[in-house]
């Protein structure tokens, strides 16, 4: 799992937004950060995030009848007051933020920031995301899967011209630079672990590697890179998320456990999904590829 993809999950934990299976994910990190971690927070800076969070469940408190979040507790703390839980959450987050940079108050206003947006967070407009994300694999997305362009050809094309390639080949419903793109790709399954396919794909004159996710199926990469969902036709990031959670169980459930089931070393196979480049930063080696459509072709 790449750094930008695991600090993406943990924003989208802090924000109440995480489904079962990725809740799982955070709090594995979490239990191996705090065993293994040799950092301490000071006094002070356990007070600055008590501080903050009691001020900002206070406010909403005063503003409506009960606090409209999904308070999250690890297995432990399940009887604690939710400022507490909160603390304990708190603790990990600036742990880990401590350990990605060299700029300590840098992490702690990354952290305070992430739990204002889970404190604050409300409940968005009732939308059918199952039935919307289902017509949408079904009716949508298979046409946007057959015309997926290949992913030497997309390679080559920004190696050439980065900027008309991730104009032409790519989309992403945020401002800043990561982009999506549907591909298809056609390799050798080289090695087979638990969470994940090494690929080997032929590419000019020599040997590209592709690594292919078939357990943390998560994050809004298939969503984007099909430039089906429009965001000006949504009213709130929770419906958007949701779609995204839909799709990602749909090749959870559906695609991936005949896959897993039948895939063997050496077998050469054919994968249509999505992959996340940074067009600031473009690293065009072992790329993480999110499965859409899968075949094994020997």
């Amino acid at each position: 799992m790449s750094q930008s993809n695991f600090d993406r999950l943990l924003q989208k934990y802090l924000a109440g937004e995480c489904t079962e299976e990725e809740e799982k994910i955070v709090l594995e990190w979490y239990e191996a950060l705090i065993q293994n971690s040799e950092l301490h927070l000071s006094q002070t800076e356990k007070s600055q995030i008590e501080t903050k969070l009691w001020s900002k469940i206070t406010a909403n408190v005063q503003e409506q009848d009960k606090l409209p979040v999904k308070i999250k507790s690890l297995p432990y703390r399940t009887w604690l007051p939710a400022a507490a839980v909160l603390m304990v959450i708190a603790t990990g987050v600036v742990l880990y933020l401590q350990r990605t940079t060299n700029n300590k108050q840098a992490p702690m206003a990354q952290a305070l920031s992430g739990f204002d947006s889970l404190v604050n967070k409300t409940a968005g407009q009732k939308f059918d995301a199952a039935a919307f994300s289902k017509k949408l694999w079904d009716e949508k997305l298979p046409a946007r899967l057959d015309n997926a362009i290949e992913l030497t050809s997309l390679i080559h094309t920004i190696e050439i011209n980065p900027v008309d390639a991730f104009a032409k080949y790519s989309n992403a419903m945020d401002i800043g630079n990561y982009r999506y793109s549907l591909v298809k790709v056609t390799g050798t399954a080289a090695v087979i672990n638990e969470n994940e396919i090494i690929m080997q794909v032929n590419h000019a004159d020599s040997l590209m590697i592709v690594k292919l996710a078939t357990e943390y199926i998560y994050g809004n990469a298939i969503r984007d890179a099909s430039a089906l969902v429009d965001i000006k036709d949504f009213t709130n990031t929770t419906d958007l998320n949701s779609i995204s959670e839909e799709l990602n169980k749909t090749v959870r459930t559906t695609v991936l456990p005949p896959f897993k089931k039948n895939i063997k070393q050496g077998n050469k196979i054919e994968v249509t999904g999505a992959i996340e480049m940074n067009k600031e930063h473009i690293k065009l080696n072992e790329l993480e590829l999110i499965p859409v459509r899968v075949k094994i072709l020997q």
